[in-house]
């Protein structure tokens, strides 16, 4: 979210949309902020499902390894059975 963001802020400012650039960056930061808080929950559950601690979701902070790291756990299959975290999404 944070590269594609980048990404057009960038690409705004090498076309030349200067006098619009300033709304579209406080609009992509508002929706930044919006979202962020349920993909961090969503994360946060995904890693609980596979019975990982939620703490891990700050890997995300290093770049490029870290998203790696993270995302893998969240590939897998989550636990069939009840973990530390609480009973399987799947059964219940």
């Amino acid at each position: 979210m944070l590269v594609g963001s980048y990404l057009i802020i960038t690409l705004m400012r090498t076309t030349g949309l200067n006098g619009l650039d300033r709304f579209f960056t406080s609009m992509f930061g508002l929706v930044f902020l919006v979202l962020l808080l349920p993909l961090i929950s969503v994360s946060v559950r995904r890693l609980h499902d596979t019975n990982k601690p939620g703490w891990l979701i700050l890997l995300n902070l290093i770049p490029i390894v870290g998203g790696l790291i993270v995302v893998v756990p969240t590939l897998l299959h989550g636990d069939k059975e009840s973990n530390r975290f609480g009973p399987s999404p799947k059964v219940t």
